[in-house]
């Protein structure tokens, strides 16, 4: 058991830091934010502009580091700039696969164990001393599937009930409107 939660007992529990290199992201100004930018941005709580430099690959996972929403984890889809209300993983070991460790992180709720300030915050050092089970790939691999799978299927949900929503709209203004009569249902 970790503080993390419960692993199987043939998963290796090791600590973050020694699997994972962090720094934080770097400032940037306003004036180089841009609405037709070529990369997102990405500040403690996902995109949030763009902007026409990137510091980050595809497949960055960062950590939301200041604000209410600290210890938020994204994995960036495409090259971005983080900025320095984030943490950036600049090296995974080989061991874990990105799109797992993204879920894991994210499955812990890093948000607990914030700096309680007037600005909640978490360090570098919080998540590097984090201790965090070391699965086979092949089973990162099957979770990541899973866990694909089930977004996909949310993803579709999601779709169909913003349609729903748009039929149910159009369909009250004709039945308030006198256009469409309930006799005629």
């Amino acid at each position: 058991s970790t503080p993390t939660g419960e692993y199987p007992a043939d998963w290796e529990i090791v600590r973050a830091g020694d699997e994972l290199k962090l720094r934080n992201g770097e400032f940037l100004p306003k004036s180089e934010r841009e609405e037709d930018g070529e990369y997102p941005v990405y500040g403690g709580n996902g995109i949030m502009g763009r902007t026409h430099d990137s510091t980050v690959e595809p497949e960055t996972v960062i950590i939301g580091r200041v604000g209410a929403y600290c210890g938020n984890v994204h994995l960036t889809a495409e090259e971005a700039w983080v900025t320095d209300n984030a943490i950036v993983l600049t090296h995974i070991s080989s061991d874990y696969i990105p799109r797992f460790l993204t879920a894991l992180l994210s499955d812990v709720g890093l948000g607990q164990f914030s700096e309680q300030s007037a600005q909640p915050r978490i360090s570098q050092s919080t998540v590097e001393n984090l201790r965090i089970p070391k699965p086979p790939i092949s089973v990162q691999e099957t979770i990541v599937e899973i866990l694909s799978s089930i977004e996909q299927n949310k993803n579709c949900n999601q779709k169909y009930q913003n349609r729903m929503k748009y039929m149910k709209r159009g369909l009250m203004q004709d039945l308030l409107s006198g256009e469409v009569r309930t006799t005629d249902i």
